[in-house]
């Protein structure tokens, strides 16, 4: 992948300490994204993401910030082939020792970005959680490495 250090690049600039990558995460800290390699991660995150409520939380993420991108940047986009969704521990900044969850859709040549706070305890189960009522919120959403 071309920006395999992209999101790395992009929490630091953004001020949050995150790994990206999960050969630099110590066990039991952080969740890779939803390839069948890295699946298997989900089971050393928090309690949230064990339970079959993810997918829908997820799903609602993902409404949360494609309706945050059509009020302020139509262009940016978050749904389609080429996502990648990656919940991250961080080890520093305004959210340390909290879970941000990355969103990364890219589309030909533009590239839509953005990282979300849980607005539950990602670290209790999830079966309770609504997946219709909001669930999240955008701390940062960047088209083609642009802040909107």
């Amino acid at each position: 992948m071309k920006f395999k250090n992209f999101s790395l690049i992009i929490a630091v600039g953004l001020g949050i300490t995150a790994c990206s990558d999960n050969s630099d995460i110590p066990a039991n800290t952080a969740v890779g994204n939803n390839t069948r390699q890295e699946e298997t991660t989900f089971a050393n995150g928090p309690e949230s993401t064990k339970s079959s409520m993810w997918k829908y939380i997820i799903n609602n993420a993902q409404r949360t910030v494609d309706e945050y991108a059509a009020k302020r940047n139509p262009n940016a986009v978050f749904v389609g082939n080429n996502q990648q969704v990656d919940f991250i521990r961080q080890y520093g900044g305004e959210y340390e020792g909290r879970y941000l969850l990355k969103i990364v859709n890219e589309q030909g040549e533009n590239t839509s970005f953005a990282m979300l706070l849980p607005l539950f305890d990602e670290y209790a189960p999830s079966e309770g959680l609504d997946d219709e009522g909001m669930l999240w919120e955008v701390v940062e959403a960047k088209f083609n490495g642009i802040s909107f």
